[in-house]
């Protein structure tokens, strides 16, 4: 079975990493939309409404393994699966993301869609932390709230080991 796992807030502690991103540039909140025409934030324009330039945020997206949850060995126990990650946002800062996290290698594949569903190229199974991304893509999934439920859950729903 493939199965498409969204990257942030399910793989990846967005939440504490924007906290950490605010301390290490100089964003900040802002009123202005920082969303791209397609919904998607936008480092650009948040650099662009904090007042710095947007290398800065790039230059901070570094060594982010910390922000890896820390059940995401247990993906292991889907080895019979085909995993690959299906996140949306903007490509370059997505990509940048997950490089920096150090566990696209885990993936078969990576797809950041910007547009439309995450039911891309055959996916068979999505987990994600937006039921409305699971309703959009119109294939089974499992909704992820890190605040109830893990990996281990992922696992159990996905047909891996118990």
């Amino acid at each position: 079975m493939k199965i498409g796992i969204d990257f942030d807030r399910v793989l990846f502690d967005t939440d504490r990493f924007n906290e950490y991103m605010k301390k290490e540039t100089g964003l900040k909140h802002v009123e202005e939309n920082v969303y791209d025409e397609r919904g998607c934030y936008s480092p650009e324009k948040h650099a662009e409404a904090s007042g710095i330039d947007v290398k800065e945020v790039y230059d901070a997206v570094k060594d982010l393994e910390s922000f890896v949850y820390d059940d995401i060995d247990l993906l292991e126990d889907l080895e019979s699966h085909t995993l690959v990650i299906v996140t949306r946002g903007e490509e370059k800062y997505q990509k940048a993301k997950i490089e920096a996290s150090g566990i696209g290698d885990i993936f078969e594949e990576i797809y950041v869609v910007q547009e439309g569903s995450k039911d891309v190229d055959g996916l068979e199974f999505l987990v994600d932390d937006r039921e409305e991304e699971i309703h959009r893509a119109g294939i089974p999934g499992l909704v992820l709230n890190r605040e109830e439920h893990g990996m281990k859950h992922v696992v159990k729903f996905a047909g891996g080991k118990k």
